[in-house]
């Protein structure tokens, strides 16, 4: 059963959980179990979220690899492909950050 730091935010699961938060410190009686909905979508949010995370790292080594092409100046083809690679991997940065924030809000992070 998952529960919920009502002082933090922290979601363990409950034979995790001792005498105190171990983030905030709060006493364990600051943990509310959550209902069956909420720690559903909190389960199969952890996926996505991994993978969000790992597309934000694939994104940023693109964002190095294009700024090294850039910087080669090898020919105008080589610079205009590395520059759509720089702009591509900022927006999906970008939403990559915009997803997380809603699903921070959302309590699915």
């Amino acid at each position: 059963m998952l529960k919920k730091c009502e002082v933090c935010g922290l979601i363990l699961d409950s034979e995790l959980i001792q005498d105190r938060c171990p983030k905030c410190q709060a006493d364990s009686s600051k943990f509310r179990s959550l209902s069956r909905e909420e720690a559903e979508k909190i389960t199969r949010s952890h996926l996505t979220n991994s993978l969000l995370t790992d597309l934000a790292a694939v994104a940023e080594h693109q964002v190095r690899l294009a700024e090294k092409g850039i910087a080669d100046q090898l020919d105008p083809g080589c610079i205009q492909t590395f520059d759509l690679a720089l702009r591509q991997a900022v927006l999906l940065r970008q939403m990559i950050r915009a997803e997380i924030a809603i699903h921070t809000g959302k309590e699915k992070w």
